[in-house]
């Protein structure tokens, strides 16, 4: 019998950027939870990041934010975690479950450009 493990999703793959990319949608058949890794290897002028985390309950319903990053300003990483019975933390954590579909959208701010990559790992 095999056994079900996490499902590992790259979002957006590591790219300069001067304005985001169209929203991501993962499909999660059984995740309970989930992990978002921002990666940020680069950033010129003012550009800053936010990233949110949206459920939607069918393909065609409209999304509803679950988890949303700070402003992210400079290089490095930045974890989003969503999971029944977490502690929540503003920015940083949600006690919730995730719905089957999982919608990644980015928003940039100030002038420039930021390097970045996403992953999701959706948890069992």
């Amino acid at each position: 019998m095999a056994l079900q493990t996490n499902k590992v999703v790259q979002v957006y793959p590591m790219n300069t950027r001067v304005s985001p990319d169209p929203p991501v949608t993962i499909d999660n058949e059984t995740g309970r939870g989930c992990i978002l890794q921002i990666n940020v290897t680069g950033i010129t002028g003012t550009a800053t990041l936010t990233v949110s985390m949206n459920g939607q309950i069918s393909d065609e319903s409209t999304p509803y934010n679950i988890i949303s990053s700070p402003t992210i300003s400079a290089v490095g990483s930045v974890i989003l975690r969503v999971y029944p019975a977490i502690t929540p933390v503003s920015n940083a954590a949600a006690s919730d479950i995730i719905p089957r579909f999982v919608n990644v959208s980015c928003a940039h701010g100030g002038s420039g450009t930021i390097t970045y990559s996403i992953y999701a790992s959706i948890a069992l």
